[in-house]
């Protein structure tokens, strides 16, 4: 039996309206238990949980229905003929899938844990009597990343999950990490990308080849220190700004360690999706990408008129200003300091809040 997925849209409004794709995903989940987690006030351990715990089970808000609605929708014309489906073997996780063409998925621009376990870091180096029950044995030498005690038989995921220590989490954390907490369920905090997985040789804990995609061949190699909105839309730059004399070359978003030795090939199909991508949605330039995935809020406007539009570097979540490093110069997303983490926090929390405002506006001008 064929099941519609499609939201009518005045339905697909109501839950762009809504505070969060989050609380959509809750809204399934009955009794007590499901009260608990539509209710808890704590955003550090109601994220934790949503990321690793149990309660959400499969559910993942770039991929939810109603972030797949909001994608075709959109893109309405790219994603002609595409149709709504549950990923295979998923209850909540979704794609756009039409025969002999490119399968859609969501992704999630910026990714969180990563600059907050950074954060911790640099907050335990700060004022450690604070941290000191938290984090006994410090901070790991070469991350900077606060280690689990090792009388816990647990790891990250789960030690934050203890309500006791989520807590101490939330206390300590600033009001700019819980604004992105917040924000980061809305839809301006999504994308949709190329959904094509590709098998390589290596192989995972138990002995099974692991599949690589572009969700994972953008988000970097071992700590997803790639996986920010402006190391993401940098690297697009790059493609439709080279160097002089230089072809845009997308492959080396994807050449990390972590996939080197694979499929030799891997790189050029993750690069072919790209380009299917540029191809499929009608953006050629650096301009039309940008407006048609909504993201002006995440580069400097340098023109904006009714004859002509020029959009230039993204802004750097750490400092809040449009990237400044040349073409050729590398670029580290990742903060170094305190004050960077907070920018971080506070700008990529405010940009997300500005782009799901405007993809609300583009919602209620297609349809009209």
């Amino acid at each position: 039996m064929n099941e519609n997925f499609v939201l009518k849209h005045e339905e697909l409004l109501d839950c762009l309206h809504e505070r969060d794709f989050l609380v959509q995903l809750e809204k399934g989940c009955n009794g007590a238990w499901g009260a608990k987690w539509r209710d808890e006030e704590n955003l550090f351990r109601k994220f934790w949980e949503y990321k690793y715990g149990s309660f959400y089970g499969d559910m993942d808000c770039d991929m939810s229905l109603w972030a797949v609605n909001v994608y075709k929708t959109l893109h309405k014309n790219a994603l002609d003929g595409h149709e709504i489906k549950k990923q295979s073997g998923k209850t909540h996780m979704f794609e756009l899938i039409k025969p002999n063409a490119m399968t859609y998925r969501g992704d999630t621009l910026t990714s969180t844990v990563t600059v907050l376990k950074r954060y911790l870091g640099l907050l335990w180096k700060d004022d450690k009597i604070r941290f000191k029950n938290l984090f006994p044995d410090g901070i790991a030498a070469t991350t900077g990343i606060p280690k689990v005690p090792d009388n816990y038989p647990g790891n990250w995921k789960e030690y934050f999950l203890d309500e006791e220590n989520a807590q101490i989490i939330w206390e300590i954390i600033g009001q700019d990490a819980g604004a992105l907490f917040r924000a980061n369920f809305k839809a301006g905090a999504f994308i949709c990308i190329p959904g094509h997985s590709y098998e390589t040789t290596k192989k995972n804990r138990k002995g099974y080849n692991i599949w690589e995609s572009f969700n994972t061949g953008w988000a970097g190699e071992y700590y997803a220190e790639w996986d920010t909105a402006d190391m993401k839309l940098l690297r697009i730059h790059r493609y439709f700004h080279p160097e002089e004399g230089k072809p845009g070359d997308i492959k080396q978003a994807f050449k990390s360690r972590e996939l080197e030795g694979q499929s030799c090939c891997l790189a050029d199909k993750l690069a072919i999706d790209f380009e299917t991508w540029l191809k499929d949605f009608s953006t050629p330039t650096w301009t039309e990408f940008i407006e048609s995935h909504c993201l002006q809020d995440f580069v400097e406007c340098i023109e904006y008129s009714d004859e002509n539009r020029v959009y230039g570097k993204p802004i750097s979540l750490r400092t809040g200003a449009p990237i400044a490093c040349g073409t050729g110069t590398a670029y580290d997303a990742m903060p170094s300091c305190l004050n960077e983490c907070e920018m971080f926090f506070r700008t990529a929390g405010r940009l997300i809040e500005k782009r799901s405002k405007r993809i609300i506006d583009k919602a209620v001008q297609i349809n009209k």
